[in-house]
């Protein structure tokens, strides 16, 4: 990576487009529980487009401030603005060789990619395997944005349902295919042991070794 601009944004987020987990994973095995976009209606009877993920416990609910993407940034004044619709989303936000115009608009050399709706962590659901899926969907995605420039430094997902060894190889699997690093919450889901429990020790050893190759760990709170 050249540094042209002198600025690396190290909390950015990326929008994926809005077939990246039906192209992904089985419609036979998961139907409409993989994330897709339906159309909803909100509390003031207003129509719009939101994300659903596991469908049969997500509801369709339309979110009173958010629709298909987290994008305030590039959808002009006033701000902050949402599309409410897909066709609303700037490819920008989506695309990553079109994003590569707006970091050098915005003079930024690189960014790291945090996740956006629909997010980069399923295990709220409490299904090992869609989890799994899902998140081999989401960083497979990423994976992409890291072959479009070395300027993504994107950060996996881990399935934390799985246990240890499972996340431990998703986070290798996802290296190979170009992540920089995980994206690790602190505070662990569903009563899970706390990061620094020894049961996670397969996870540690696994980043530790990745260092070598330039990777890093990312533990968000919360």
């Amino acid at each position: 990576m050249q540094l042209k601009h002198g600025l690396i944004s190290a909390d950015s987020h990326v929008v994926l487009g809005k077939d990246a987990f039906a192209e992904r994973m089985s419609a036979s095995k998961w139907g409409d529980r993989i994330p897709h976009i339906v159309e909803a209606t909100n509390s003031k009877g207003e129509t719009g487009e939101r994300w659903v993920v596991y469908e049969a416990r997500g509801g369709r609910g339309f979110g009173e401030g958010f629709g298909v993407a987290n994008c305030p940034a590039i959808m002009g004044d006033p701000f902050p603005t949402y599309p409410i619709r897909w066709e609303q989303v700037p490819r920008t936000a989506y695309d990553p060789l079109l994003r590569l115009h707006a970091l050098d608009e915005d003079g930024v050399d690189a960014e790291v990619l945090f996740p956006n709706n629909p997010g980069g962590s399923f295990n709220q659901y409490k299904d090992p395997d869609f989890e799994i899926d899902a998140i081999r969907a989401y960083n497979d995605a990423l994976s992409d944005w890291a072959k479009a420039s070395d300027r993504y430094l994107p950060l996996a997902g881990v399935p934390y349902l799985s246990g240890p060894e499972a996340m431990a190889r998703e986070i290798e699997r996802a290296v190979e295919g170009g992540h920089k690093g995980a994206n690790l919450n602190g505070r662990m889901p569903g009563g899970l042991p706390h990061l620094t429990d020894p049961v996670w020790d397969p996870v540690w050893d696994t980043l530790q070794t990745l260092l070598a190759c330039r990777c890093i760990s990312t533990v968000r709170p919360g």
